[in-house]
């Protein structure tokens, strides 16, 4: 067979063995396409997966290099899982899945914002409203959903975001929104740090060390 192959190779036209060349490599992505085609439509949804699937999906999801990752203890009439993700700096990101809202995935996370009641400036009611007004702004620039709760001295702001348990969820997606509570925690430690420098308030000012005890 090869040999036949060979001889008219030897004897056909050159456009021929282009054509036929061409022909073989269309045939060869057809053949790939049609493989991971079906590989797709054959492939079990996200959606079809147990709750145990689920947890354990997310939870290699969430396997970093370089993070701490903790399955913290739930209440298991509220909840499937909880997680809790650590980046270098140890700042929190939690992952849930609730039984009231069994088809999204929760991500959150918060910040609070509470000097000592005895620290050697305070800021005035105006000074905290203003702070968060332009978080509020800055949240809905975001497209973030979000909370601010008033402290006695001070306030805690909660930043989440949902994912569908759907066909278009994947790691790249998941991470991408775990990312974003990421970034938006880093805009709500930023506007709080220029806020209080254009109103020449040093974080010393609202927060003793072990230095001015």
């Amino acid at each position: 067979m090869a040999v036949a192959i060979l001889g008219w190779l030897g004897q056909a036209p050159i456009y021929l063995i282009v054509l036929s060349v061409i022909a073989a490599i269309a045939f060869g992505f057809w053949g790939s396409n049609q493989i991971t085609l079906f590989r797709q439509i054959h492939q079990r949804r996200i959606n079809k997966y147990s709750d145990r699937e689920i947890e354990a999906l997310i939870h290699d999801w969430l396997d970093i290099t370089g993070f701490t990752l903790k399955r913290e203890d739930v209440d298991e009439n509220n909840a499937y899982f909880l997680f809790t993700i650590l980046d270098s700096c140890s700042r929190p990101v939690y992952i849930t899945r609730q039984k009231n809202a069994p088809h999204y995935i929760r991500i959150y996370s918060g910040i609070g914002f509470n000097p000592k009641p005895d620290a050697r400036r305070k800021l005035t009611l105006g000074e905290f409203n203003s702070l968060t007004q332009k978080l509020g702004l800055e949240m809905l620039r975001l497209g973030c959903s979000y909370e601010i709760t008033p402290l006695e001295n001070g306030f805690n702001i909660s930043i989440e975001n949902s994912v569908p348990i759907d066909d278009n969820l994947t790691r790249i997606t998941f991470g991408e929104a775990c990312a974003y509570i990421t970034r938006s925690f880093t805009v709500v430690i930023r506007i709080i740090g220029l806020t209080l420098g254009e109103w020449g308030v040093g974080i010393e000012d609202l927060f003793e060390t072990n230095s001015q005890a």
